[in-house]
Order: structure tokens, then sequence, then C-alpha cells
């Protein structure tokens, strides 16, 4: 009983998930401050604003922003060239393929995205799915039981000829030499 009283009253450390809170704590509070706060492109003529781009890099100097302009500068860049989204686009294209004509648009479009941004996403930290629970995460297509769909197609056949005509028509075909 006493060990039971020494261990409650030893410090306990944080989960892990408390780290991870602790660094997207001050992007989620940029982004609300963004969203609460007005923020508009300059005028550089009387027709023309600032472009988007600049707007962000003048908000980080002036110590406004310090992540959403990086984000920024992420959504709303011109690649240098063609080559990543021709890249991109090949690996959609190998996919999808006369043999997996199939793919829902949805699982195309995932895969491709898991692909193309695999740099951000760490595949190590999903957790393992069981064999249950990978089981019940099939998709109904991949559970097709051909034997059991072809036993109870033919099945069926069966009871319309008895046994014995259908031991006539091997017999026939022995007598005849027939195959």
């Amino acid at each position: 009983m006493e060990q039971l009283y020494e261990t409650a009253d030893e410090v306990v450390p944080p989960p892990a998930v408390t780290r991870n809170l602790m660094h997207t704590q001050p992007v989620d509070e940029e982004l609300d401050r963004w969203l609460t706060k007005p923020t508009s492109l300059r005028a550089i003529r009387p027709d023309e604003v600032e472009p988007v781009l600049s707007s962000w890099k003048r908000q980080q100097e002036q110590g406004n922003f310090r992540f959403l302009p990086l984000v920024a500068r992420v959504l709303f860049s011109m690649p240098s060239s063609s080559a990543q989204i021709e890249r991109d686009f090949g690996a959609a294209g190998r996919m999808v393929t006369p043999q997996r004509s199939s793919l829902a648009p949805y699982n195309v479009d995932m895969a491709t995205f898991l692909n193309c941004n695999r740099s951000y996403v760490d595949i190590i930290q999903c957790p393992k799915l069981s064999p249950k629970c990978a089981g019940a995460r099939l998709p109904s297509n991949v559970l097709v039981n051909m034997v059991q769909d072809l036993d109870a197609e033919f099945g069926s056949m069966a009871n319309f000829f008895s046994g014995e005509s259908m031991n006539l028509g091997t017999l026939d075909n022995e007598d005849t030499g027939e195959v």
C-alpha cells in the first residue's frame, strides 16, 4: 500500500502529443490572427494592386506573420520547369492501366497525392492495422470469392439432370473414343 502512495506522488512526464501541440500552437494562433485581423493588398497604381507574394513578403518583413508567408510561398509560387508536373501526371498515368481500369477516381487521386508529396508524408508514422481491422477496411470488390460464385451458378444446373444421365454422357464419350 505504501508503494501505491509513493507512485501517486511521482510526476508523470507529459505524453508525446503535448509536444506536438506545442509546435502547432504558434501556427494555429497565427492563422487565427490572420482570419480575424484584416489585411489587404496595397495599390501600386490606380488600377493595379501588389502581387500576392509581394504582400506576404511585406507582412513577413514587418513582423506581422512568421509562418503564413512560407505557406503562401509554397502555394502561390510558380515551378521553374514543368518536369515535376510531368512526372506527377506520369505516375498517375502509369497507375491507371487496362488491368486497373476499375480503380475509383478517389483512390487514383489519393495515391497520386501521396506519391507526389512523399517528402511531406511520413509513412512510418502511420499505425499498422491489425489483420482484423485491415480485413474490415478492404473494399467489397476485392473480397469476391470466385469459387463460391461458380458453385452457386453451376450448382443449380446439376438439379436439372439426374445422376444417371450425367453418367451416360460420360459413358457415350468413352465408347466412341471422343473426348
